[in-house]
């Protein structure tokens, strides 16, 4: 993919058709990862805009009236769970850990529920109408955000077990030797990449015909486009090319 490829797929909405004038190289799943990943970043940075002090006050207010967090969310165009992590603190005064426990008791399902009815919550001092009011909008919010709830965040999770999968499978299939993860960390090693090839291989730049030397092997579920690597990626290769030596990614897509 180039440069000229990943500003259109930033640009669209949706996915093109199969028929259109110019289809794009990758595939729909792709085309998908980088358009949550790009917007993920794009709400992270503006974050710093919904939580400022008096911001918040104005969502609080609004809260406080009978408005809906995820209405609340919709209307400033942001992600219903992140907008709602920044209500409950502002308004309850509640930490990380408070707050993603609700959100889990939220997306209990009604087996989970059922077991749990015998129990009472835990409001953390809300009444049982607040408490009740609470779990109903933060499912709301679950339901509303594709980009930064729970369940997304456990899509990705499950998504890079995938990937990790696939490439032990992929070195197994190839009978190249190597150690995993689990390998490592069970040495005591405190770089712990997805493989470390214990016969490194050789890779050919397809541009130049250079060929690099892999020594180790990280599983990327992710697009690399220059952003992500430079701000999530180069330090961690850096690591561990001073502790393992020359390795690389493996990523999803990505353009250079």
């Amino acid at each position: 993919m180039d440069e000229e490829e990943f500003d259109r797929i930033c640009s669209l909405d949706a996915f093109p058709d199969a028929d259109t004038d110019a289809p794009l190289s990758v595939s729909e799943e792709t085309f998908w990862v980088i358009k949550r990943q790009m917007q993920h970043r794009q709400f992270r940075s503006e974050m710093r805009l919904h939580r400022q002090e008096r911001t918040l006050r104005k969502y609080v207010a609004r809260m406080d009236k009978g408005e809906s967090m995820v209405q609340i969310a919709r209307s400033v165009g942001f992600p219903a769970c992140m907008l709602a992590r920044l209500l409950l603190d502002a308004k309850y005064g509640w930490n990380k850990t408070t707050i993603s426990n609700f959100l889990k008791e939220a997306m209990k399902d009604e087996t989970e529920l059922e077991a749990d009815a015998s129990q009472t919550p835990n409001r953390r001092g809300l009444s049982a109408e607040e408490y009740t009011r609470l779990i109903r909008e933060l499912r709301e919010c679950i339901d509303d955000d594709v980009i930064g709830s729970p369940l997304a965040d456990r899509i990705r999770h499950n998504m890079g077990v995938e990937y990790e999968y696939l490439l032990l499978e992929t070195l197994r299939n190839r009978q190249l030797v190597f150690e995993s993860e689990d390998m490592l960390r069970e040495k005591g090693l405190s770089k712990t990449p997805d493989v470390r090839l214990l016969l490194p291989i050789g890779v050919k730049d397809p541009k130049s015909g250079q060929l690099h030397v892999v020594n180790w092997i990280d599983s990327k579920a992710m697009f690399g486009d220059r952003d992500t690597h430079e701000t999530e990626n180069a330090s961690q290769v850096r690591d561990e090319h001073l502790s393992l030596a020359c390795g690389c990614l493996s990523l999803v897509s990505q353009y250079w």
